[in-house]
């Protein structure tokens, strides 16, 4: 279960469960079976120390939009605000943006160019430099 909640990319979940191994409040060599009661032994402080300090090896990306008129978005991914906030002003001419909910990255588009639909995931695990244009809707 940790390596999926790092696999999917949910820094939260992955440190309250590495918290939950780590001071063998659940085995992490057996079949998964948390308790809902060994979610409160979860010191938060501890979690969010692990989260900040990125023991784990976190590489997020997020997805940011920028309105550019009445109709259409300028879609980036950065890695934090600074680098949205950065990328939006130098690109854009403008500080303000929207950091959007990860689920969109679920979204798909048509790409004419290669003839395939792919996610806004897909696209930014195609890209290694960030801050990085997405796309316009």
């Amino acid at each position: 279960m940790l390596m999926a909640a790092i696999e999917f990319e949910e820094p939260e979940f992955a440190a309250d469960l590495y918290y939950l191994i780590a001071h063998g409040i659940i085995n992490g060599e057996d079949e998964f079976t948390l308790q809902g009661s060994d979610w409160n032994k979860v010191d938060r402080a501890i979690s969010g120390e692990y989260i900040k300090n990125n023991i784990l090896g976190f590489d997020i990306k997020h997805l940011y939009a920028v309105r550019i008129n009445v109709t259409d978005w300028h879609l980036y991914f950065a890695r934090n605000d600074s680098e949205a906030r950065g990328y939006a002003l130098n690109k854009l001419g403008t500080t303000r943006f929207i950091k959007m909910p990860k689920e969109k990255l679920l979204t798909s588009f048509w790409f004419p160019d290669s003839k395939e639909y792919k996610s806004l995931k897909d696209l930014m695990s195609e890209s290694k430099d960030f801050p990085r244009y997405a796309l316009t809707i």
